[in-house]
């Protein structure tokens, strides 16, 4: 058939009758028709507002309320770009930038291995129990209202511990333990997010550099089963002054071993 051209008996084979392409198989059903695994990996550098914050360019979208309240790109001594969360100083006040459209950087459990790296932190101050916040860094429900998540993996702190806390969280029943890793002050973190194929442990990881990250969590509960997307915020509880941290790496990467 000169319309079907097959490579090493099934490794390739393109089909020109119905534009469709196998990988692992002589007869692909799609478009793209895969039988085996498959290992897709994301890194992105945030060097500007042009690569992050433009929902036209990556899907990324970035949300602030309040006065003061600002989510700012720019390039800094130290780090590959910078995006600074800034809370402002009103009570309530929050900000965030997560992925909110279809992107490579998407996961959901049971599909697959996959593994999240970031570099977060920087906190300008600490919480002293008179200027109180949260700051989240992670994946979170795709349609979550920013600082209101419902299902996520993620790593939070906040004004009752003066540690990373690990949390899983699936439709608001959450495990939550302490990393034992304190936070200081403008200091910059590496966090890893493994989960595996299976969707049924997740894995966390700190360090202050990328090539130090340890584990410091394990989870096997309340892993949520919906589609999640990165995401990042800080949100202002009590007092009047600005609180801010910084990102400015994103990786990620899946090893599809099941069938969507």
């Amino acid at each position: 058939n000169n319309d079907i051209v097959i490579f090493d008996t099934d490794t390739l084979i393109v089909d020109a009758t119905n534009d469709r392409v196998g990988v692992g198989t002589t007869t692909p059903r799609v478009t793209l028709d895969v039988d085996g695994a498959i290992e897709h990996a994301f890194e992105q550098y945030i060097q500007s507002t042009y690569d992050f914050l433009d929902n036209e360019r990556g899907g990324w979208h970035s949300s602030n309320s309040g006065s003061g309240a600002n989510v700012a790109s720019d390039k800094e001594a130290g780090w590959y770009g910078v995006i600074t969360l800034t809370s402002g100083t009103d009570a309530g006040g929050r900000a965030s930038f997560r992925e909110v459209t279809i992107g490579d950087e998407w996961i959901q459990s049971g599909l697959g291995y996959y593994v999240a790296e970031f570099r977060f932190g920087a906190i300008n101050s600490l919480n002293d129990g008179v200027d109180t916040y949260t700051i989240f860094g992670g994946v979170t429900d795709v349609n979550n209202v920013p600082l209101s998540t419902s299902s996520g993996i993620y790593f939070r702190y906040d004004n009752d511990n003066a540690d990373f806390r690990a949390v899983t969280e699936n439709a608001s029943a959450v495990t939550e333990t302490s990393t034992g890793v304190t936070v200081a002050e403008n200091t910059a973190y590496w966090g890893k997010l493994e989960m595996n194929a299976a969707g049924t442990e997740v894995k966390f990881y700190l360090g202050t550099t990328r090539a130090n990250m340890a584990l410091v969590a394990t989870h096997t509960t309340d892993i949520p089963a919906i589609e999640l997307a990165p995401y990042f915020g800080i949100g202002k509880q009590t007092g009047t002054n600005s609180r801010s941290f910084k990102v400015d790496t994103w990786y990620s990467r899946m090893d599809l071993t099941t069938a969507r």
